[in-house]
């Protein structure tokens, strides 16, 4: 499982940063050194005299918005989200006492209720629908985790390899890695017979759901992509 915050937080980070090294810089004008000169990051570029002066109202409204998305966050309830789909009024019936036409309508139930809670499934096609509603209500669904409001800005991913293990990480690079990753996992690979790849069985994650991160139809779509 994974919790993703939209919101830009590196941005975020720099811009408080950012106005850190302003007041600084009003407050010891003639100082030679300040305590950030050892950093790691780069000034970010602005307009003023002061190297990665920001606007004031611009750091203001972003600092004031990050501190908003951290009080979200510890304010938010802790559930399952198992309970979370019953307050929504989702049954959870055990797999075996639906019909495979049944089984594949409540899994895109599932699918779709856990979406409105901005909670996206990852990396499934190596199960079949059965296999894979039976691993959710068995086990995904039961995990604890903050449930923030929908609109939040906060999403959740549940990757079905998440956990790491052994088994996962055979999966993974069985069905979903691509050439680079493998050539790069294939360098300290702990985990027995490396896996020849092989296409996944199931094609279903690219009708999964998705996050919407407010990509403007401009952006390029390199923008959005993970380095």
């Amino acid at each position: 499982m994974t919790i993703e915050d939209p919101r830009e937080l590196d941005r975020v980070d720099r811009a408080i940063r950012d106005n850190e090294r302003r007041e600084f810089a009003r407050e010891f004008p003639d100082a030679e050194t300040t305590p950030w000169d050892d950093d790691d990051d780069e000034p970010s570029s602005g307009s003023d005299s002061f190297p990665g002066e920001m606007p004031g109202e611009m750091n203001s409204d972003m600092a004031c918005e990050f501190e908003q998305d951290m009080l979200d966050w510890e304010q938010a309830p802790v559930s399952s989200y198992h309970h979370q789909l019953q307050e929504r009024g989702v049954e959870l019936p055990l797999p075996e006492a639906l019909d495979d036409e049944d089984l594949h309508s409540k899994l895109w139930e599932v699918i779709d209720q856990l979406a409105e809670t901005n909670t996206y499934l990852y990396q499934t096609d190596h199960l079949s629908d059965r296999e894979l509603y039976a691993h959710l209500v068995d086990d995904v669904l039961h995990e604890w985790s903050k449930m923030l409001p929908p609109g939040s800005g906060w999403n959740c991913t549940l990757d079905i390899l998440g956990g790491c293990s052994e088994e996962d990480m055979q999966l993974y690079i069985k069905y979903y890695a691509d050439a680079i990753d493998r050539k790069m996992w294939a360098k300290d690979w702990d985990y027995g017979e490396f896996p020849v790849h092989v296409d996944p069985p199931y094609d279903r994650d690219r009708n999964l759901p998705t996050p919407d991160y407010g990509q403007d139809e401009d952006d390029q779509a390199d923008d959005w992509l993970p380095d």
